[in-house]
């Protein structure tokens, strides 16, 4: 009769793998690998293992280029501009993205501006505080990408002509009122009176894509808006006008495609 025996004895590890040394790992495979963890893990565990990923962390600007703090959650406002701070040291000047969450205030963003001169995309959530958008990005001379939502209850022409006159080389703009769904309900502090722009904006000669949503826009000042913008090929809008003037301005301007959503 035959008898079999089974160990159950866990097979002892491979030489090689007993001994990796991942602090040992050449640079490039190191940068590698920090690019698929993220800013955020970099930040609070992966530049505190060792010395030689610490280099990698503090030594590569091209790991901060686009530095994104929305997903930055869990922690107090001090603790939330340290990480700005030196995630915006770290890249050097470098930056070319930023993206701030919605705890992202005014002392935030100038040290952004000061620390990332040639940035070229700005991304700003302001839920909770008031902030000098205009103010900022007239110190980007590079800036090619503006998204912005904020609750500025001010005159919306005057806003939109005052970013158009801060970046005219703009190629992507997109604002945002966040407080205006209810106000259209209750029709409310909405500038929806027809004729021309009272603050007519400049030529934007590289305007490509272009979404206002929440703005009291009419038919007449978006076609002034268009007209100003030669190489506009794409415009988000909502809600102001009806379809059927939507599909009118789309007959009239055929380069352009036109998106209106209704919130």
């Amino acid at each position: 009769m035959l008898s079999c025996s089974y160990s159950h004895r866990k097979r002892p590890c491979s030489t090689a793998a007993a001994t990796a040394d991942w602090a040992a790992l050449p640079p490039d495979i190191l940068f590698t690998v920090f690019l698929k963890l993220g800013q955020h893990d970099i930040f609070c565990g992966a530049d505190s293992v060792c010395t030689s990923w610490r280099r990698i962390a503090l030594g590569e600007p091209a790991l901060w280029r686009h530095v994104d703090m929305t997903k930055v959650l869990l922690c107090s406002m001090r603790r939330l501009a340290i990480i700005l701070q030196k995630n915006m040291n770290r890249s050097a000047g470098q930056c070319e993205s930023f993206s701030g969450g919605i705890r992202c205030d005014q002392s935030m963003l100038t040290y952004v501006v000061q620390r990332a001169p040639s940035l070229k995309s700005l991304c700003l959530l302001d839920y909770r505080h008031r902030i000098n958008v205009v103010g900022a990005i007239k110190k980007l001379p590079l800036l090619e990408c503006l998204k912005v939502a904020f609750f500025e209850p001010a005159c919306f022409e005057k806003t939109f002509q005052s970013v158009c006159e801060a970046c005219p080389r703009l190629k992507k703009l997109s604002l945002r009122h966040i407080c205006l769904p209810w106000a259209y309900r209750n029709k409310e502090n909405i500038e929806i009176h027809g004729g021309p722009l009272k603050y007519p904006i400049p030529v934007m000669h590289e305007l490509r894509s272009l979404r206002l949503i929440f703005y009291g826009f009419t038919e007449k000042k978006l076609v002034a808006i268009i007209d100003s913008c030669p190489v506009l090929e794409y415009l988000h809008i909502a809600p102001c006008i009806s379809d059927e003037k939507v599909q009118e301005l789309q007959a009239r301007y055929a380069r352009l495609k036109i998106v209106s959503a209704h919130y």
